[in-house]
């Protein structure tokens, strides 16, 4: 099916560049012919990510159960999908499996993989999302390169333009992120199709993931499948959390290129600084991040790039006060990182992170924690820098913390009362986040 979609978008092409007299038509043949090995290089490298991630659902199926029901029920109420025509399970055989340990089998996801691309296109055609002049950049990764190097003010005007922006974006999406993401995105943060379509552009192009998705995909056969998938289900992980970020912080003023501007700088300053910067439970957690990367075969850049996911998401915060305050980036990092060593926040996110949910609404709850605990993060080091009186970020930090000493003490006393009944639940981790916003 790509083959053939793609002969006739290419063919469209060439036909409006000899309508427009930028081809001669003798010369169509020979450049069909030329393109051979080009397009059977796209077209592969379009099976592969399909293949694999359909690949990457099988692996955790029986986890993902909840998720892959919920999806078939929300398409068949809208009328697109019909499981008895498609040989779905029914709610009943559903409820057997789960009892059973199981999942969809393989065939069952690829059905419904297909109809979400199918769904997530249609809607993404709607939307100004083919308009962005900075997506639309994907129609020349979708045609050869010699078409693009000789016809790229003719890309922009092919007639299909939009149909084929709206497919390659929803693609990316849901063979990167699964085809749950965009739903699960609408419905833990309110946003729309068009909001989250434009977080993950912004995040995959901020935090440069494309290209450690290719190095990850190059070690096909350097290490095991499974060391693969579970790499690539971490990363997919952190674009999810930062691009709920987005979707929190800046709603709507989702401009895909303004915005990965704004923050690619610092997050590849922070990035190069972080093994310098992490200190306590975070120095730990990267430092044996790298460790257990590398035992499963992972070159260090991307052992170390992987160590780092867990930070990342908190970087967006990082740079955001560094950009309020005019400081260096990695300044405000090192404070940051401080005041979360200082308070025993580490230890907070980590017990938030290791909250087992069952199912919508405790992912909601758990997903609500995380962004408490970063928002009272950012504003306890926005209260210590503002006033700072021109000393350095970490000095400022230290005078804030004497200053505050009596109200710490009392969080970090609630802390050990609770590391001591040995039962860190939802209850217990809200009750931790008032605490420490009461520090504001």
């Amino acid at each position: 099916m790509d083959s053939s979609d793609r002969e006739v978008n290419i063919k469209i092409l060439l036909n409006d560049a000899i309508r427009r007299k930028k081809l001669k038509p003798k010369e169509r043949n020979g450049l069909l012919a030329a393109m051979t090995d080009e397009v059977a290089s796209l077209v592969l490298a379009s099976n592969y990510a399909q293949t694999q991630a359909l690949s990457m659902m099988d692996s955790r199926a029986p986890e993902r159960l909840g998720e892959h029901s919920r999806l078939i029920r929300v398409l068949e109420t809208q009328g697109l999908l019909d499981r008895a025509v498609e040989f779905l399970p029914t709610e009943e055989q559903i409820e057997e499996r789960r009892a059973l340990g199981l999942g969809l089998t393989r065939p069952e996801l690829a059905v419904i993989l297909s109809y979400s691309k199918i769904e997530l296109t249609t809607s993404l055609e709607q939307t100004d999302i083919p308009a962005d002049s900075f997506v639309a950049a994907e129609l020349e990764a979708y045609f050869p390169p010699q078409l693009v190097k000789r016809f790229r003010p003719l890309l922009r005007e092919h007639r299909l333009a939009r149909e084929i922006i709206a497919m390659l974006v929803a693609g990316s999406m849901i063979n990167r992120m699964g085809p749950f993401f965009v739903l699960r995105a609408e419905e833990e943060t309110g946003a729309n199709v068009a909001q989250v379509a434009r977080a993950y552009a912004i995040v995959r192009e901020v935090f440069g993931v494309r290209r450690l998705w290719r190095d990850i995909e190059a070690l096909d056969y350097a290490v095991a499948a499974k060391v693969q998938y579970d790499t690539i289900f971490r990363i997919s992980r952190m674009v999810r959390r930062a691009v709920y970020w987005f979707l929190e912080n800046y709603s709507n003023e989702l401009d895909v290129e303004p915005m990965v501007q704004r923050f690619r700088p610092g997050l590849t300053d922070l990035l190069s600084s972080i093994p310098s910067l992490v200190s306590g439970l975070s120095e730990q957690r990267f430092k044996r991040d790298l460790a257990d990367g590398e035992s499963l075969g992972l070159p260090r850049q991307i052992a170390k790039r992987i160590a780092a996911l867990e930070l990342m998401t908190q970087a967006l915060d990082v740079i955001e006060l560094a950009n309020e305050f005019r400081l260096p980036v990695t300044d405000i990092g090192k404070a940051y990182l401080e005041l979360a060593r200082e308070l025993r926040l580490d230890w907070v996110r980590e017990h938030i992170d290791g909250l087992k949910v069952d199912g919508r609404w405790r992912a909601m709850a758990r997903a609500t924690l995380r962004e408490t605990l970063a928002r009272e993060q950012r504003s306890l080091l926005r209260s210590a820098l503002s006033g700072r009186r021109g000393a350095a970020p970490d000095a400022a930090l230290r005078r804030w913390l004497v200053r505050k000493e009596h109200e710490v003490a009392r969080v970090l006393g609630v802390l050990d009362d609770m590391q001591m009944t040995g039962t860190l639940d939802f209850a217990t981790l809200s009750v931790a986040l008032k605490e420490v916003g009461g520090l504001c």
